[in-house]
Protein backbone atom coordinates (compact mmCIF):
# COMPACT_ATOMS: atom_id res chain seq x y z
CA UNK A 1 0.00 0.00 0.00
CA UNK A 2 1.18 3.63 -0.34
CA UNK A 3 2.66 4.67 2.97
CA UNK A 4 0.96 7.62 4.65
CA UNK A 5 4.27 9.31 5.43
CA UNK A 6 6.48 8.96 2.41
CA UNK A 7 4.11 7.83 -0.35
CA UNK A 8 6.12 4.74 -1.26
CA UNK A 9 4.94 1.19 -1.19
CA UNK A 10 5.84 -1.20 1.57
CA UNK A 11 7.83 -4.16 0.21
CA UNK A 12 5.97 -7.44 0.59
CA UNK A 13 7.87 -10.51 1.67
CA UNK A 14 7.45 -13.71 -0.31
CA UNK A 15 4.30 -15.45 0.82
CA UNK A 16 1.82 -12.64 0.46
CA UNK A 17 -0.23 -10.60 2.90
CA UNK A 18 -1.00 -13.54 5.19
CA UNK A 19 2.56 -13.32 6.57
CA UNK A 20 3.13 -9.57 6.40
CA UNK A 21 -0.04 -7.51 6.48
CA UNK A 22 -0.82 -5.01 3.75
CA UNK A 23 -0.91 -2.31 6.44
CA UNK A 24 2.43 -3.23 8.03
CA UNK A 25 5.18 -0.63 8.13
CA UNK A 26 8.06 -2.94 7.21
CA UNK A 27 11.69 -2.10 7.96
CA UNK A 28 14.45 -4.11 6.31
CA UNK A 29 18.02 -3.47 5.17
CA UNK A 30 16.86 -1.84 1.93
CA UNK A 31 14.73 0.89 3.50
CA UNK A 32 16.24 1.13 6.99
CA UNK A 33 17.66 4.63 6.48
CA UNK A 34 14.35 5.99 5.21
CA UNK A 35 12.07 4.41 7.79
CA UNK A 36 14.19 4.65 10.93
CA UNK A 37 17.44 6.58 10.75
CA UNK A 38 16.01 9.63 8.99
CA UNK A 39 13.53 10.08 11.84
CA UNK A 40 15.92 9.62 14.74
CA UNK A 41 17.20 13.21 15.08
CA UNK A 42 13.60 14.45 15.25
CA UNK A 43 12.14 11.81 17.55
CA UNK A 44 12.84 10.91 21.13
CA UNK A 45 14.73 7.72 21.77
CA UNK A 46 17.27 7.16 24.57
CA UNK A 47 18.81 3.70 24.49
CA UNK A 48 22.41 3.73 25.71
CA UNK A 49 24.28 1.20 23.54
CA UNK A 50 26.57 -1.06 25.50
CA UNK A 51 30.22 -0.01 25.54
CA UNK A 52 31.81 -3.31 24.64
CA UNK A 53 35.09 -2.41 26.38
CA UNK A 54 33.51 -1.14 29.57
CA UNK A 55 30.73 -3.72 29.57
CA UNK A 56 31.87 -6.90 27.81
CA UNK A 57 29.31 -9.47 26.77
CA UNK A 58 28.30 -11.70 29.66
CA UNK A 59 25.41 -14.08 29.00
CA UNK A 60 24.65 -12.61 25.57
CA UNK A 61 24.07 -16.00 23.97
CA UNK A 62 22.67 -17.64 27.07
CA UNK A 63 25.48 -19.57 28.78
CA UNK A 64 24.95 -20.42 32.43
CA UNK A 65 22.43 -17.77 33.51
CA UNK A 66 20.20 -18.47 30.53
CA UNK A 67 20.08 -22.17 31.36
CA UNK A 68 18.06 -21.36 34.46
CA UNK A 69 15.55 -19.48 32.31
CA UNK A 70 15.43 -22.27 29.76
CA UNK A 71 14.29 -24.74 32.43
CA UNK A 72 11.08 -22.74 32.90
CA UNK A 73 10.54 -21.13 29.51
CA UNK A 74 8.61 -23.38 27.08
CA UNK A 75 10.95 -22.96 24.13
CA UNK A 76 9.28 -23.68 20.81
CA UNK A 77 11.31 -25.79 18.35
CA UNK A 78 12.18 -23.86 15.20
CA UNK A 79 10.40 -26.45 13.06
CA UNK A 80 7.10 -25.81 14.88
CA UNK A 81 7.14 -22.02 14.67
CA UNK A 82 5.69 -21.48 11.17
CA UNK A 83 2.56 -23.51 11.87
CA UNK A 84 1.98 -21.91 15.29
CA UNK A 85 2.38 -18.43 13.81
CA UNK A 86 0.10 -19.37 10.93
CA UNK A 87 -2.61 -20.50 13.40
CA UNK A 88 -2.40 -17.21 15.30
CA UNK A 89 -2.65 -15.22 12.08
CA UNK A 90 -5.61 -17.26 10.78
CA UNK A 91 -7.51 -17.03 14.07
CA UNK A 92 -6.57 -13.37 14.65
CA UNK A 93 -5.17 -14.19 18.07
CA UNK A 94 -1.87 -12.34 17.90
CA UNK A 95 -1.30 -9.61 20.46
CA UNK A 96 -1.60 -6.98 17.73
CA UNK A 97 -5.01 -8.42 16.77
CA UNK A 98 -6.14 -8.04 20.38
CA UNK A 99 -4.82 -4.50 20.51
CA UNK A 100 -6.64 -3.52 17.32
CA UNK A 101 -10.08 -4.27 18.82
CA UNK A 102 -9.50 -4.15 22.58
CA UNK A 103 -11.51 -1.01 23.37
CA UNK A 104 -14.96 -1.86 22.08
CA UNK A 105 -13.62 -2.64 18.62
CA UNK A 106 -11.11 0.20 18.60
CA UNK A 107 -7.32 0.00 19.09
CA UNK A 108 -5.72 0.39 22.47
CA UNK A 109 -3.73 3.66 22.32
CA UNK A 110 0.01 3.95 22.76
CA UNK A 111 2.07 6.64 24.45
CA UNK A 112 4.42 8.89 22.42
CA UNK A 113 7.58 9.81 24.33
CA UNK A 114 7.90 13.28 22.80
CA UNK A 115 11.47 14.57 22.83
CA UNK A 116 12.38 12.70 26.00
CA UNK A 117 15.12 10.06 26.19
CA UNK A 118 12.77 7.62 27.95
CA UNK A 119 12.14 5.10 25.15
CA UNK A 120 13.29 2.38 27.56
CA UNK A 121 10.57 3.16 30.12
CA UNK A 122 7.96 3.46 27.36
CA UNK A 123 8.89 -0.02 26.09
CA UNK A 124 8.41 -1.53 29.54
CA UNK A 125 5.11 0.25 30.25
CA UNK A 126 3.75 -0.72 26.84
CA UNK A 127 4.60 -4.33 27.73
CA UNK A 128 2.69 -4.01 31.01
CA UNK A 129 -0.34 -2.57 29.24
CA UNK A 130 -0.09 -5.41 26.71
CA UNK A 131 -0.04 -8.02 29.47
CA UNK A 132 -3.04 -6.42 31.14
CA UNK A 133 -4.84 -6.48 27.77
CA UNK A 134 -3.99 -10.16 27.30
CA UNK A 135 -5.47 -10.90 30.72
CA UNK A 136 -8.63 -8.92 29.81
CA UNK A 137 -8.09 -6.38 32.58
CA UNK A 138 -9.68 -2.93 32.25
CA UNK A 139 -7.68 -0.46 30.20
CA UNK A 140 -5.88 1.98 32.47
CA UNK A 141 -3.45 4.31 30.65
CA UNK A 142 -0.17 4.27 32.54
CA UNK A 143 2.60 6.87 32.60
CA UNK A 144 5.98 5.77 31.20
CA UNK A 145 7.25 9.29 31.93
CA UNK A 146 6.58 8.77 35.61
CA UNK A 147 8.73 5.63 35.59
CA UNK A 148 11.61 7.35 33.79
CA UNK A 149 11.49 10.46 35.99
CA UNK A 150 11.48 8.42 39.19
CA UNK A 151 14.36 6.17 38.16
CA UNK A 152 16.71 9.03 37.19
CA UNK A 153 15.37 11.77 39.48
CA UNK A 154 13.91 13.80 36.62
CA UNK A 155 17.11 13.72 34.58
CA UNK A 156 16.29 13.20 30.89
CA UNK A 157 18.67 10.27 30.47
CA UNK A 158 18.83 7.22 28.29
CA UNK A 159 18.78 3.73 29.77
CA UNK A 160 17.71 0.14 29.16
CA UNK A 161 14.24 -1.37 29.08
CA UNK A 162 15.32 -4.08 31.55
CA UNK A 163 16.01 -1.34 34.12
CA UNK A 164 12.49 0.05 33.74
CA UNK A 165 11.04 -3.47 33.87
CA UNK A 166 12.83 -4.23 37.14
CA UNK A 167 11.56 -0.95 38.62
CA UNK A 168 7.97 -1.72 37.56
CA UNK A 169 8.19 -5.15 39.17
CA UNK A 170 9.15 -3.46 42.46
CA UNK A 171 7.27 -0.16 42.45
CA UNK A 172 4.72 -0.35 39.62
CA UNK A 173 3.78 2.19 36.96
CA UNK A 174 1.57 5.16 37.92
CA UNK A 175 -1.71 5.66 36.05
CA UNK A 176 -1.96 8.89 34.11
CA UNK A 177 -4.61 10.11 36.57
CA UNK A 178 -1.78 10.36 39.09
CA UNK A 179 1.08 11.21 36.71
CA UNK A 180 -0.06 12.84 33.43
CA UNK A 181 1.61 11.80 30.19
CA UNK A 182 4.97 13.50 29.46
CA UNK A 183 4.77 15.54 32.68
CA UNK A 184 7.99 16.65 34.39
CA UNK A 185 6.22 18.06 37.43
CA UNK A 186 7.68 16.91 40.75
CA UNK A 187 4.27 17.36 42.36
CA UNK A 188 3.25 13.92 41.04
CA UNK A 189 6.05 12.15 42.90
CA UNK A 190 4.26 11.48 46.17
CA UNK A 191 3.19 8.60 48.37
CA UNK A 192 -0.35 8.55 46.98
CA UNK A 193 0.96 8.15 43.42
CA UNK A 194 3.23 5.24 44.25
CA UNK A 195 0.64 3.50 46.38
CA UNK A 196 -1.62 3.58 43.33
CA UNK A 197 1.24 2.42 41.08
CA UNK A 198 1.55 -0.79 43.13
CA UNK A 199 -1.66 -1.95 41.46
CA UNK A 200 0.09 -1.94 38.07
CA UNK A 201 3.09 -4.24 38.27
CA UNK A 202 4.55 -7.39 36.81
CA UNK A 203 4.82 -10.19 39.35
CA UNK A 204 7.17 -12.53 37.49
CA UNK A 205 8.91 -13.09 34.20
CA UNK A 206 11.63 -14.81 32.21
CA UNK A 207 14.49 -12.48 33.03
CA UNK A 208 18.22 -13.05 33.34
CA UNK A 209 18.75 -11.65 36.84
CA UNK A 210 22.38 -12.77 36.87
CA UNK A 211 23.25 -10.16 34.25
CA UNK A 212 23.27 -6.36 34.77
CA UNK A 213 20.59 -4.18 33.19
CA UNK A 214 22.64 -3.44 30.09
CA UNK A 215 23.22 -7.14 29.35
CA UNK A 216 19.91 -8.88 30.06
CA UNK A 217 19.40 -10.77 26.88
CA UNK A 218 17.46 -13.69 25.45
CA UNK A 219 18.22 -15.84 22.44
CA UNK A 220 16.15 -15.07 19.36
CA UNK A 221 14.46 -18.45 19.70
CA UNK A 222 13.38 -17.50 23.22
CA UNK A 223 12.13 -14.10 22.02
CA UNK A 224 9.99 -15.69 19.29
CA UNK A 225 8.71 -18.34 21.72
CA UNK A 226 7.58 -15.69 24.20
CA UNK A 227 5.81 -13.75 21.46
CA UNK A 228 4.03 -16.85 20.13
CA UNK A 229 2.92 -17.55 23.72
CA UNK A 230 1.49 -13.99 23.75
CA UNK A 231 3.98 -12.23 25.99
CA UNK A 232 5.00 -8.68 24.93
CA UNK A 233 8.72 -8.04 25.30
CA UNK A 234 10.56 -4.80 26.14
CA UNK A 235 13.58 -4.90 23.85
CA UNK A 236 16.63 -2.75 23.06
CA UNK A 237 18.07 -2.30 19.57
CA UNK A 238 21.53 -0.80 19.33
CA UNK A 239 21.22 -0.26 15.58
CA UNK A 240 18.67 2.50 16.18
CA UNK A 241 19.65 3.51 19.75
CA UNK A 242 16.07 2.81 20.68
CA UNK A 243 13.90 0.54 22.82
CA UNK A 244 10.48 -0.72 21.76
CA UNK A 245 7.88 -3.27 22.84
CA UNK A 246 7.76 -6.44 20.73
CA UNK A 247 4.24 -7.76 20.08
CA UNK A 248 4.19 -10.54 17.46
CA UNK A 249 6.41 -13.11 15.85
CA UNK A 250 6.14 -12.74 12.05
CA UNK A 251 6.77 -15.50 9.52
CA UNK A 252 8.23 -12.97 7.09
CA UNK A 253 10.06 -15.18 4.59
CA UNK A 254 8.35 -18.60 4.43
CA UNK A 255 10.53 -19.70 1.50
CA UNK A 256 13.44 -20.01 3.95
CA UNK A 257 13.88 -23.11 6.13
CA UNK A 258 12.02 -23.06 9.45
CA UNK A 259 15.36 -23.37 11.25
CA UNK A 260 16.78 -20.23 9.62
CA UNK A 261 16.41 -17.25 12.03
CA UNK A 262 16.36 -14.92 9.00
CA UNK A 263 12.94 -16.33 8.15
CA UNK A 264 11.32 -14.49 11.06
CA UNK A 265 10.55 -10.89 11.88
CA UNK A 266 9.02 -9.12 14.86
CA UNK A 267 6.09 -6.73 14.96
CA UNK A 268 6.67 -4.00 17.53
CA UNK A 269 4.96 -1.06 19.19
CA UNK A 270 6.99 2.15 18.98
CA UNK A 271 6.81 5.33 21.08
CA UNK A 272 6.98 7.89 18.26
CA UNK A 273 3.86 9.94 17.59
CA UNK A 274 2.27 9.39 14.19
CA UNK A 275 4.71 6.67 13.15
CA UNK A 276 4.03 3.46 11.23
CA UNK A 277 0.70 1.66 11.38
CA UNK A 278 -0.87 3.17 14.51
CA UNK A 279 2.54 3.07 16.16
CA UNK A 280 3.48 -0.39 14.93
CA UNK A 281 6.07 -1.67 12.47
CA UNK A 282 7.87 -4.88 11.50
CA UNK A 283 11.62 -5.51 11.71
CA UNK A 284 13.01 -8.32 9.56
CA UNK A 285 16.16 -10.44 9.24
CA UNK A 286 19.16 -9.25 11.26
CA UNK A 287 17.34 -6.06 12.25
CA UNK A 288 14.76 -8.14 14.13
CA UNK A 289 17.15 -9.55 16.73
CA UNK A 290 17.27 -7.39 19.87
CA UNK A 291 20.53 -6.66 21.65
CA UNK A 292 18.81 -6.90 25.03
CA UNK A 293 15.41 -8.34 25.93
CA UNK A 294 13.40 -9.44 28.95
CA UNK A 295 10.00 -11.10 29.14
CA UNK A 296 8.00 -9.89 32.15
CA UNK A 297 4.60 -11.53 32.59
CA UNK A 298 1.82 -12.18 35.11
CA UNK A 299 0.59 -8.65 35.91
CA UNK A 300 -1.21 -7.91 39.17
CA UNK A 301 -4.73 -9.13 38.50
CA UNK A 302 -6.67 -7.15 41.10
CA UNK A 303 -6.42 -3.73 42.70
Amino acid sequence: RPDAQDGRRIPQAPGGPEVIRATDYVIDESNYNDRLVSYLPERGRGLVPRDMEAYPVGSYEGSVPYSAIKDKLPLIPWADMPELIRERVANKTQLSDMRNTFLDGKPMPYHPQGNSNFCWSYAAVHALEGQRMKNNLPYVPLSPHGVGCKIFNYSNRGGWSAKATAFIMREGAPPETHWPQQSWSRSHDNERTWQEAKKYRFTEGWIDYDAPDYDRDMTFQAVLSCLIWLNPIPADFNHMSHAVCLYDAVDAFPSLPATDPNRYGVRFLNSWKGWGDNGMGVLTKRLARPDNAVCPRAPVLSA
